[in-house]
């Protein structure tokens, strides 16, 4: 690209290349802002942000066709200033992809989402803030950082302990228990915040709850109604407020047949559109397949990660070991241990 080049290109530059010109430097300058702008906002992700990745990359497409200003012999002619723009949009497409790969490969290692949101990506954003900010080099195309490669000291150091911790754990625990007390101020500074509530008052995300009462008395219809609530962020029994999210019911007792029959009742009886939780409330029929609570964490690797707001398992006592008494404390206590477990690793 030179300087005195003012005429239309039939060459689409929205790749890297050397900041030798003015419009090369213009160009690398917009690719580091628009990388570093994306990158400050994966730490906040939930999950892998494939659809973004999509929706940039169509966008990469249209800008291209935004950039012809004509043809030449048959060939499209690009507006000679063209590499800025497509610069901006490699800048966030690249940030959305490489972050990707990084949290894959922190996915990999054994890391929750929680660590690798406010470990991995914060301190990778961090190494892109200062990569933008660094100087050019007309001889030197200087790539990104990657999350996975050539980590910071406080960011490496931080994973290892977590790494470490895993190994003071035994079969008894949860596996990144972390059993080492803290004192006063390294609690506060690790749990800033309560969890956000599901259902106000009473549950909150990482939580459990049960539902006890005796025998035929309408447990599984109020954990229904229940579920209908937080789907639609309605109040449940009229006082506990909810937020609205999906909901998965894991029926270990009713066929599939009976459970979509006895859920549009509820929903009728809720005064409910059915097409408001047509693809919000999800159903798992367990009947003829039954796992105890054990051996259920197979299941929920099927399950991504912070992919529903609320799981309902219906009803406790199939869930129950074959050894196990329904009444027995230390039952109670295998199902809640291993649902804590759970809830806490992919909270």
């Amino acid at each position: 690209m030179a300087d005195s080049d003012n005429q239309p290109t039939r060459i689409y530059n929205d790749g890297p290349c050397f900041p030798r010109t003015t419009l090369a430097v213009e160009a690398e300058k917009a690719y580091r802002d628009w990388f570093a702008k994306t990158a400050m906002s994966v730490p906040a992700w939930k999950q892998p942000n494939r659809t973004l990745f999509r929706q940039l990359m169509l966008a990469r497409e249209r800008l291209r066709a935004k950039a012809v200003v004509g043809a030449d012999h048959g060939v499209c002619v690009f507006r000679p200033d063209h590499p800025i723009e497509a610069s901006k949009a490699r800048g966030r497409a690249q940030a959305v992809w490489i972050a990707i790969e990084g949290w894959r490969h922190f996915s990999r290692e054994g890391f929750d989402t929680q660590t690798i949101r406010t470990v991995a990506m914060t301190g990778w954003n961090a190494r892109v803030q200062r990569w933008c900010k660094g100087l050019l080099c007309p001889d030197q195309i200087i790539v990104p950082p990657r999350p996975h490669e050539n980590l910071d000291a406080s960011t490496q150091d931080r994973l290892d302990e977590i790494r470490q911790s895993w190994e003071l754990t035994h079969d008894t625990l949860p596996r990144a228990a972390d059993i080492r007390p803290r004192s006063r101020r390294r609690l506060l500074d690790r749990y800033p915040l309560l969890k956000p509530p599901v259902i106000h008052g009473l549950l909150r995300a990482g939580e459990t709850m049960n539902v006890i009462a005796p025998p035929k008395v309408g447990k599984s219809w109020l954990a229904s109604d229940m579920a209908l609530a937080v789907v639609i962020g309605r109040s449940w029994l009229v006082r506990f407020d909810t937020e609205p999210g999906d909901v998965l019911i894991i029926d270990n007792e009713l066929h599939p047949t009976t459970s979509a029959n006895r859920i549009p009742k509820v929903i009728d009886a809720r005064g409910i559109t059915p097409g408001d939780v047509a693809d919000h409330l999800f159903v798992s029929n367990l009947r003829g397949n039954l796992k105890d609570i054990r051996s259920l964490g197979a299941y929920f690797d099927h399950v991504f990660e912070d992919r529903f707001k609320m799981i309902v398992i219906d009803a406790f006592y199939r869930m129950l070991p074959a050894e196990a008494d329904e009444n027995d404390n230390a039952a109670m206590v295998i199902r809640s241990l291993f649902l804590v477990d759970y809830l806490a690793r992919h909270s």
